[in-house]
């Protein structure tokens, strides 16, 4: 691969971050962009060496750093690796955020789902306890009627008062029929027929 240089050597030499020039892929470095496998048998992505001598061309003038260049000299960091910097500090900044928004609608939709379900369930159970009752007073209703019919029923098949004839010279006088009903039946047999019991 002596005609390409990786993405970090390329960093090194323009005095740049890795990310920067990752960043310039797909701009100013796109012409220069090959395809290869690394040692694993994967693709990576790597830089043309003529990169190098476009340097200049490219915007970087005399920051381009070599191998020749004198051990005794310092190199000074560029003003575009602090800029670069402050870019890639910026841009992971919005990064996390954005995450971290992701996140918190994620949970929020989640909480509204499941708050959704339990206020389903409580309807469900609601509705159900309500049928319970409304089952119950249906039945009541139809046991009461039954009741009713039967006493009604009981009430006409009693035997009515009957008049005696009196004796001479004496007032007449009404007598009841010896299986005379008594209690609540007494009194339905009363009103039924338009009497009041004496005391």
């Amino acid at each position: 691969m002596n005609d390409t240089i990786s993405i970090k050597e390329a960093a090194e030499k323009f005095g740049i971050s890795e990310q920067a020039v990752y960043k310039r892929l797909n701009t100013t470095f796109k012409p220069y962009v090959e395809q290869r496998l690394n040692n694993r048998g994967k693709p990576q992505k790597r830089l043309k060496i003529s990169i190098l001598d476009d340097a200049k061309d490219l915007g970087f003038n005399n920051r381009l750093t070599t191998v020749e260049q004198p051990l005794n000299e310092p190199q000074k960091p560029p003003q575009e690796s602090s800029e670069n910097a402050s870019e890639a500090v910026s841009v992971a900044f919005l990064e996390k955020m954005l995450s971290d928004k992701d996140a918190e609608i994620k949970r929020l939709v989640k909480q509204l789902e499941d708050t959704e379900r339990r206020t389903e369930r409580r309807i469900e159970k609601l509705l159900e306890d309500k049928k319970k009752e409304l089952d119950a007073k249906d039945e009541q209703i139809h046991e009461l009627h039954v009741l009713l019919d039967r006493q009604i029923n009981a009430n006409l098949q009693l035997p009515a008062y009957q008049e005696q004839p009196s004796d001479a010279g004496q007032s007449e006088s009404i007598t009841q029929p010896q299986d005379q009903p008594k209690g609540f039946l007494a009194w339905w047999h009363n009103f039924w027929n338009g009497t009041t019991p004496t005391k």
